[in-house]
């Protein structure tokens, strides 16, 4: 089964080439280029992307126990209301 989805995967991109170069050779080098580069593009991403996540989780660090002091004396005033 494996092997049919390989070739039907392999099939569909040898025609969807043949009708793109149909129309325009440089078409079809743009696309090409273009899925290449989408391939690359989150090896090259996901190191600066992790650490600029754990930059935005640091700094919510300090709201969230902001947020948790005031819901907390919120809790206590309304439990002397």
């Amino acid at each position: 089964m494996p092997q049919y989805k390989i070739l039907n995967f392999a099939l569909d991109i040898i025609f969807s080439a043949a009708v793109v170069l149909t129309f325009n050779i440089y078409l079809l080098v743009l696309i090409f280029c273009l899925a290449f580069a989408l391939l690359l593009l989150p090896e090259y991403i996901s190191g600066p992307l992790q650490k600029l996540t754990n930059k935005v989780s640091e700094k919510n660090k300090i709201y969230l126990d902001l947020i948790e002091k005031w819901m907390s004396g919120l809790a206590v005033l309304q439990r002397y209301h």
